[in-house]
């Protein structure tokens, strides 16, 4: 059951390959990744097919995107759809996520939007602006994909940092949604050189979340740092917000989320 009052919500990411240009998938992972933690990222469709094997390119593959094999050639040309919304349906079931993300402009996925209901899971459709006028009125909220898109942030991280930044704090943090740095930067050290070679161009990773104003930095006692992702009505991905490491000259309690001042 989704919670509302959860800081990160869990999305899964479906793709229908045969209606989604590769082009967009970026876009499609960076725009998601700010609204929630994408936890399963598939792509389905013919990938046998000339027209999709851009689909299974290492670009793609980089962010993430697993892809689901579908025969078209044997099932008939509606099998992509059908698998999708099998799985669709089968992942609702579950309490793997609280919301799951089409990425299609297909009318026919709007039959989802019962199933989503019932389980209360979060009904979300990315697509172009041409996407059928069904399927945006059936889903809760609609991702939409304009093609120029360009990561939304002061630093020009591009969007595969920004989902490694992501994960890494996804993955360490705690239930209050705080993660130790040293956590967060041995995981980006582990997944990408370039963070290794010069922290893409900050001297400190507190410096990079502290500018790109989307993440809360505190101290705690001891000395040790931790951070966690801002509820999107405080995320300010515009402003450079630097936070203070003590509070009133007092490092903060382990046993106590940070507070931070801006």
């Amino acid at each position: 059951m989704y919670d509302p009052s959860q800081e990160r919500i869990r999305l899964a990411l479906l793709i229908d390959g045969d209606n989604i240009s590769p082009h967009y998938a970026e876009e499609i992972v960076t725009k998601l990744v700010a609204e929630g933690d994408v936890v399963i990222r598939q792509v389905f469709g013919d990938f046998l097919g000339e027209e999709s094997t851009d689909w299974i390119s290492p670009a793609v593959r980089a962010l993430g995107i697993e892809s689901v094999h579908v025969d078209r050639r044997h099932q008939g040309s509606k099998a992509t759809d059908v698998a999708l919304i099998a799985h669709a349906k089968a992942l609702a079931k579950t309490a793997t996520v609280d919301g799951i993300c089409v990425a299609s402009s297909d009318g026919d996925f709007a039959c989802l939007e019962d199933t989503f209901q019932q389980a209360q899971r979060l009904f979300l459709v990315a697509a172009p602006a041409l996407a059928s006028r069904k399927l945006v009125d059936a889903c809760d909220q609609y991702v939409a994909l304009d093609g120029h898109f360009q990561p939304p942030n002061p630093s020009d991280l591009s969007s595969l940092q920004l989902m490694l930044l992501n994960d890494a704090i996804a993955l360490h943090k705690n239930k209050n949604g705080w993660a130790k740095l040293s956590a967060v930067s041995d995981y980006l050290r582990c997944h990408s050189e370039s963070y290794s070679k010069d922290k893409w161009g900050y001297r400190t990773l507190s410096k990079l979340l502290r500018d790109l104003g989307c993440f809360d930095v505190a101290r705690y006692c001891g000395g040790q740092m931790r951070t966690r992702r801002r509820t999107r009505s405080r995320c300010r991905s515009s402003d450079n917000i630097a936070f203070a490491d003590t509070i009133g000259g007092n490092t903060l309690s382990s046993d106590a989320p940070p507070q931070s001042l801006e």
